[in-house]
Order: C-alpha cells, then structure tokens, then sequence
C-alpha cells in the first residue's frame, strides 16, 4: 500500500482497520482476503475487546472487496464476542453470499448465532444504526437507512 496510515489506522495486508472508542473496530477491505489476513483481524478484535472492556461493533466496509479465499472462510476464533457486524457498502451479490456464509459458518462452528448482522448501504448509515442500538432507539424512529429490509439472524 502506498498511501500513509493516519487516524489510528492499522495495515493488515492490503487492508487497513482501527479502533475507535468506546467500542468499534472499523475494518476497510480491499481485494482479496486470505487466512492470514482474517487471523490477524482477529487478534487485533480481541486485543482492542480487552483494552475497551466491552463487546465490540465491528465496521466492515467492503466496498473495495474482492474474492474470499477459502481458507480465509473457514477462520473461526471462539473468543471473539462481539456485539454486532456491521456490513458497509455490499452489493446485493455480497450481502447474499455475506448472509450464507454466516449461516454456513453458524451451522459448522455452532457460535455466533444470536450476533445481528446489518447491511448498510454507507457508513454514516451504520453509525446511525450503531447510535440506536447504544441508545436502543429503533432504527426507524431515527430514520436509518439500511442496505436490506432484514437481520441476518
């Protein structure tokens, strides 16, 4: 990567991700993601969870996204506890294949299952949602737009 890292971002790869107080870990994608990537993902989830204390909102633009190498889909780290995932920019494509591999994933770990996950079309739709859901104001009552009528559940 060419450009510098500003703002707390963190290299990982071709993809850049930081944490944001209280309680977000913000992950841009870009290109292709293999295991190596995901792992280190997750270790800094876990580092930052830690550090904050609570579960965290993990952000994930994948606007920039390529291909998940299979070996990348099948990373799973049980410690992780999150409080939501939060999916910004998917095409109807990736939220799709977002939404199987998640159940694929639930159906073969047995964890995560109850974890919401949001598509938002941008990401200050996202941090309206995640302002609701701290608060518990109802995305609808603030006028949150959302990528898709539905809760990944």
């Amino acid at each position: 990567m060419n450009e510098p890292l500003t703002d707390g971002w963190q290299s990982n790869g071709k993809h850049l991700g930081r944490f944001e107080p209280p309680d977000i870990y913000h992950s841009l994608v870009r290109g292709d993601i293999d295991a190596p990537e995901v792992i280190r993902t997750h270790e800094r989830l876990l580092q930052y969870t830690r550090d904050a204390g609570v579960p965290l909102f993990w952000m994930v633009d994948v606007s920039e996204i390529g291909r998940v190498l299979p070996a990348a889909s099948r990373v799973d780290n049980p410690e992780l506890d999150l409080r939501a995932l939060l999916i910004v920019g998917a095409s109807f494509r990736q939220r799709v294949l977002v939404t199987l591999g998640v159940k694929a994933h639930r159906l073969l770990f047995r964890r995560l299952l109850s974890l919401p996950i949001e598509f938002f079309p941008n990401e200050a739709a996202a941090r309206a949602w995640l302002e609701c859901e701290r608060t518990k104001t109802t995305p609808h009552e603030a006028g949150v737009e959302r990528a898709s009528p539905h809760r990944t559940r």
